[in-house]
């Protein structure tokens, strides 16, 4: 009769659960934590079905801790290449700053590497709004050239305008996609007249909003159809005392 100790030997890992570890990366700049739909795309980012994420905020704004589930189904080198290559995407308005905190993390991050310059980012101003224009269909008409981008609009727009904007994200950089994006500058999208620029010096363009303020403003008003969703405020008089 098969002893129970010679049963416990003879099953196969597949039968048991597989093992959960955790990874975690120290993230900043992101939007205001304050939005729920916000953290929830922001763990979307980072994580997938295999290595589900979960943000967990520190009490200043812009700051937290993503930790990364594991299961055996998936690789850890394959997480930490995943996760660091979404450092600089757009999200708030801002690059993100993605740093690992774990051993393991830090020493697959060190063979993987942040790579530099692959991003494409993108300012586009006019938008549509949220939410006649869900994230998904909008992404879809910015999906050319082989990418898929992620998209970050602005919920307010630039101060003391009408003038709504939002920032693309592609991971890869190709002259193919660069092309294909550009072509969009200056077509209709859901009822709205788009200007598309490429943002190609990000550590220097992110380092004052006003930089961002001050090109979608300039778009805005080299455009005869648009100028009027700024000059009016811009120009406007104030009022006079009584």
């Amino acid at each position: 009769m098969e002893s129970s100790s010679s049963r416990r030997r003879s099953r196969s890992p597949r039968d048991s659960a597989p093992s959960l570890k955790v990874l975690k990366f120290w993230i900043s700049n992101h939007w205001s934590l304050r939005i729920g739909r916000g953290v929830t795309r922001l763990e979307s980012l980072f994580g997938t079905r295999d290595s589900p994420a979960k943000f967990h905020a520190v009490q200043e704004r812009g700051m937290g801790t993503m930790v990364i589930s594991l299961t055996s189904r998936i690789h850890h080198r394959e997480v930490v290449e995943r996760v660091m290559s979404r450092n600089g995407f757009i999200v708030g308005s801002l690059p993100l700053r993605v740093e690992p905190m774990d051993p393991v993390s830090k020493k697959l991050a060190a063979k993987v590497g942040v790579r530099k310059n692959a991003l494409e980012i993108y300012l586009v101003i006019n938008n549509p709004p949220f939410p006649e224009v869900n994230a998904n269909d909008l992404t879809r008409h910015f999906a050319v050239g082989g990418a898929w981008p992620f998209l970050d609009r602005a919920f307010e727009p630039v101060p003391r305008t009408d003038l709504r904007y939002m920032f693309l994200t592609n991971e890869l950089r190709s002259s193919t996609t660069t092309t294909a994006v550009m072509a969009l500058d200056g077509k209709t999208a859901f009822g709205c007249k788009l200007r598309v620029t490429q943002i190609t010096d990000p550590d220097t363009f992110f380092q004052s909003s006003e930089n961002t303020y001050q090109l979608c403003k300039t778009l805005a008003l080299a455009d005869p159809d648009l100028k009027h969703l700024v000059e009016e405020k811009i120009f406007e008089k104030p009022a006079q005392a009584d």
